[in-house]
């Protein structure tokens, strides 16, 4: 059986890349297994999850960071990317103690926001799991007061871009998300 190949090559592009992750949408599990996902027909970007799906924003500053590392098996005939999702979230609050403890009891999709206006979904089939993380109220005054938090998906591919078809209102909301 003959696999697909790429159709086309990549230029090139121009020094205009800027790191970081301006936001993450959290999605609980529950309201993720409702979703029917519409993919762009020219390529594997999400163009629409459904209608109303609820997505909770936590804004970012610093030194969050999304890693994807694919990973193949020639014995097994397997390959798979451990999408990696590394977020620090300064000051530690009750409330965000709850809803930390209650992101790690799902297995939630999280889509990423970068710096570029990308915005990413992780987490597609399985979801995400926390596999590492802290909390620090630091020992001097300028130290870190906040979460370090790691989230670790195993998908097929890469995490999918979300890019609506009819873009209007925001790229979440076209997409069919309800941001809180």
């Amino acid at each position: 059986m003959a696999c697909d190949f790429i159709t086309s090559g990549r230029a090139l592009p121009c020094k205009e890349g800027f790191g970081g992750l301006n936001a993450v949408y959290f999605v609980g599990s529950a309201d993720a297994a409702s979703e029917v996902v519409t993919f762009n027909t020219d390529s594997d970007s999400i163009d629409s999850v459904g209608t109303s799906i609820p997505a909770y924003k936590y804004e970012l500053r610093s030194s969050s960071a999304l890693t994807q590392t694919p990973t193949q098996d020639a014995n097994a005939g397997t390959t798979y990317v451990e999408q990696s999702l590394e977020l620090d979230l300064q000051i530690m609050t009750s409330e965000d103690n709850d809803n930390l403890r209650l992101i790690m009891l799902d297995r939630p999709q999280i889509v990423v926001e970068d710096n570029m206006g990308n915005f990413m979904l992780c987490g597609l089939e399985y979801g995400c799991n926390v596999s590492g993380g802290s909390a620090t109220s630091g020992a001097a005054a300028a130290d870190k007061n906040g979460y370090s938090i790691t989230f670790s998906a195993m998908e097929k591919t890469f995490a999918n871009f979300i890019e609506p078809s009819t873009p209007s209102s925001g790229v979440m909301a076209d997409a069919g998300f309800s941001v809180s």
